[in-house]
């Protein structure tokens, strides 16, 4: 199946994004993805960054991280939330990146996208970096309650699917 990038623009820019249907396009839409976040439309390149998370490829991790230098935080925003729902080794790199972010609110959702991964110590570091240091007190706040909640999936005791 050919997928054409008007054809994944018209799903990406209705009022209400059909992500579901970019993702069921395949492997073949990664690349079409890794264009549009880098669009100079935010709008366009955040919900690009969102369908994104929902496209499990090895590649998506790469167009995840182009989103995560994206110079809007709406971009950034996007990529952390999506950051969250892919799987594979790339997203660590992707959550390293948005960890640090100059936003208070990709930080926010790079803990919650973080913490699904309580295994990778370097990010767990980073949530621990947050909890002690970052600006934000409600940053502080999420990191210490992410903390906690990877702490009891580490040890098996689950504590249910999120913690903010």
């Amino acid at each position: 199946m050919s997928v054409d990038e008007n054809s994944v623009r018209r799903l990406l820019e209705s009022d209400e994004p059909n992500y579901a249907a970019v993702a069921r396009l395949g492997p073949e839409v990664v690349p079409i993805l890794a264009r549009l976040v880098a669009s100079p439309n935010a709008r366009l390149a955040a919900a690009a960054a969102s369908a994104t998370g929902m496209v499990q490829h090895p590649r998506a991790a790469d167009a995840l991280a182009r989103a995560a230098r994206s110079s809007s935080p709406v971009v950034r925003l996007a990529a952390a939330g999506a950051a969250r729902n892919l799987q594979g080794p790339g997203v660590n790199r992707v959550l390293h990146t948005l960890l640090a972010d100059a936003d208070q609110g990709v930080r926010k959702y790079a803990v919650k996208a973080a913490v699904a991964r309580p295994h990778d110590a370097a990010l767990v570091a980073r949530v621990r970096n947050i909890h002690a240091s970052d600006p934000a007190p409600a940053n502080r706040a999420l990191a210490q309650r992410a903390l906690a909640f990877a702490e009891r999936r580490r040890s098996g005791g689950g504590g249910g699917s999120n913690i903010a």
